[in-house]
């Protein structure tokens, strides 16, 4: 089985600006709503 790419690592060698978000709090429900609110604002959510 082939090794998936790492997206975010090949946009970061090409220069490309990145945007994100890392979650830290312990709680569930606060990833739900960053996730539907960044896919309203983005339309899309990156991993």
């Amino acid at each position: 089985m082939p090794v998936p790419t790492n997206t975010f690592k090949a946009r970061l060698k090409t220069g490309e600006t990145q945007v994100g978000l890392w979650i830290g709090l312990g709680y569930p429900r606060v990833s739900d709503i960053l996730t539907s609110t960044a896919s309203g604002l983005l339309g899309r959510v990156c991993c």
